[in-house]
């Protein structure tokens, strides 16, 4: 029922601000996937001309507290050395959030799992690590 009132609430009812937010971490990454809409602007970009984990705490304070689904899209996401620390800010600032979604090439089995298990211990929301057999 906690469920329905909340879905009332976000999609009934005035909502100032947008719920769910799909966010590229970063624009590098270790695959040259053919069906990748964004791999011709891939790996472009030094680390350093990327946002800063500042910059994305920032941005999850910029959603009043109402964000209720997070996407973190790139590049490769677990590329970034902060993943877990990113995703704690946007949970910390938003303790509405639902869900955390993170797609990944599967690469870099050890990394992704080292900083799932980071991000499940930080973040206590539904985690979603959505892997690509392509």
């Amino acid at each position: 029922m906690k469920e329905l009132t909340t879905l009332k609430a976000l999609y009934l009812e005035k909502r100032p601000l947008p719920i769910h937010l799909i966010l590229h971490n970063t624009f590098i990454c270790n695959a040259k996937c053919g069906h990748c809409f964004n791999w011709d602007n891939l790996n472009k970009h030094k680390p350093e001309e990327e946002l800063s984990l500042e910059e994305f705490e920032k941005i999850s304070k910029s959603f009043d507290k109402k964000l209720r689904f997070l996407n973190l899209s790139g590049g490769e996401p677990f590329l970034r050395k902060d993943i877990s620390e990113m995703c704690h800010h946007f949970v910390k600032n938003n303790p509405g959030l639902v869900s955390i979604s993170i797609p990944t090439n599967g690469l870099l089995p050890k990394k992704i799992r080292e900083e799932t298990e980071k991000i499940c211990d930080k973040c206590k929301t539904s985690i979603s690590i959505n892997l690509s057999l392509d």
